[in-house]
């Protein structure tokens, strides 16, 4: 039991960790890319008003303070204007933007050697540097140009405050933060749900074998057991006597013998390795060798034993023709186990929907509904036979297991007037 957990908390681990990495992955590529979506259009925005303040002040001989608050309000930006006479122009009086405004100036001397007190050379339209700039109160988007104006040439430097922008950046990252989150808690149910699902069948595998040594044990231990206590008694009993414990003895060993069979047919099955050589067959032939097996076996329990056989040829069906009557012989002599003194049993096979189904009816006690389900589990005996010893619980077992192996079907039903009814359906 340990093991599976340790195999479950394993398959956890590798699920979560493996496909947790793909997911933090997927989730850092996509914040820088919509980061960089973002600052892209932050640019964009920052561009198209630098663009739409110089064409105004190319155009425009008159630059007035109105316009100047306006262009401010409605972009959120700082303008200021110096012209090479030496005067200055801003929309209002503020301390911060005359700071601001400096640092710009001797920032884009210091660092693009953008001379603003000389006009451009050979290019009559001006020219402009666009960069990042911080200070003490803030982080800025900044551009400074050189526009001709009339016989002037004028200074213009736009700031652009980046407050909003890396506020809409820190909610990004929340966002992706929180999903991040949500998806990696949403990703350690799954993978514990999946690892339980994963290992479920090894698990019920595990029980399946446990419960399997358990029952073949109980079922060894009582025939080993009357074997040692006829060869303990075989010792001291005297001529006359012995021989009843010598057929004891080999009584046991037949036993022992038909259980060690079925067993290994069903560990083959298990294994895959119970082959079958399949050929196509007259669905009646299997069933009339069947019947000719238990005619006499019938008669000595006082057993009508009938066949139901159609009027009209069968479709060939592709099987083993040894394994089908194997199993057949399974049903059949579950019947007679089953079935009162005096009453009887119906061998049949008939076409049914594209399938030919093999029956075996008898008038016996019937199956409960709620063992139905239970009769074809490896040792499993209803309480009508637990005190027959040749019965081991692994006959019907078999059975389901050769018609898995043709990819048939093995059910049972109640029978009309009661009893049970088994049916194989195999493929015409």
């Amino acid at each position: 039991m340990k093991a599976y957990r340790k195999l479950k908390l394993r398959m956890l681990i590798v699920c979560a960790a493996s496909t947790g990495m793909v997911l933090a992955g997927m989730a850092v590529v996509s914040y820088r890319i919509s980061v960089g979506h973002l600052q892209t259009q932050f640019g964009e925005i920052f561009a198209n008003n630098v663009s739409a303040v110089q064409s105004y002040i190319r155009e425009q001989p008159v630059i007035t303070h109105t316009w100047l608050l306006e262009t401010e309000q409605a972009s959120d930006l700082k303008v200021g204007v110096e012209s090479d006479r030496g005067y200055r122009m801003y929309a209002g009086l503020d301390e911060t933007r005359d700071e601001l405004t400096a640092l710009a100036l001797q920032t884009v001397v210091e660092r693009y050697d953008f001379d603003t007190l000389s006009k451009p050379y050979g290019n009559w339209r001006g020219e402009s540097v666009d960069f990042f700039m911080e200070s003490g109160q803030g982080r800025y988007r900044v551009s400074v140009s050189r526009i001709p104006a009339g016989d002037d040439w004028l200074t213009v430097t736009l700031l652009k405050d980046r407050a909003g922008e890396f506020r809409q950046i820190e909610s990004l990252r929340l966002g992706f933060t929180i999903a991040a989150s949500v998806s990696t808690v949403c990703l350690i149910a799954f993978a514990w749900l999946f690892s339980a699902w994963a290992v479920r069948p090894a698990e019920e595998s595990r029980k399946q074998q446990a419960a399997f040594v358990a029952a073949a044990s109980h079922e060894y231990r009582s025939p080993v057991a009357v074997i040692q206590m006829a060869a303990e008694n075989l010792e001291k009993a005297p001529p006359d006597v012995a021989g009843q414990f010598v057929k004891m003895i080999l009584r046991e060993c037949g036993r022992l013998g038909r259980l060690t069979q079925d067993m290994l047919q069903l560990v083959g099955a298990d294994h895959r390795n119970l082959n079958i050589r399949a050929e196509q067959v007259n669905p009646e032939s299997p069933v009339l060798s069947t019947y000719e097996s238990f005619q006499q076996l019938a008669a000595a329990k006082k057993i009508a034993l009938n066949l139901d056989l159609p009027s009209e040829p069968l479709p060939k069906v592709v099987c083993d023709r040894e394994r089908i009557e194997q199993m057949l012989a399974i049903l059949m002599d579950n019947a007679i186990r089953y079935a009162p003194e005096g009453g009887r049993i119906t061998l049949g096979v008939h076409s049914w929907r594209r399938h030919v189904r093999f029956t075996v009816t008898d008038n016996g006690p019937g199956i409960a509904d709620n063992q139905k389900h239970r009769v074809f589990e490896r040792f499993y005996r209803g309480d009508a036979s637990r005190s027959e010893k040749e019965n081991y619980g692994l006959g019907l077992s078999i059975a389901r297991e050769i018609a898995l192996l043709h990819k048939g079907k093995l059910t049972v039903e109640d029978a009309p007037g009661g009893g049970s009814i088994f049916i194989l359906s195999l493929p015409a």
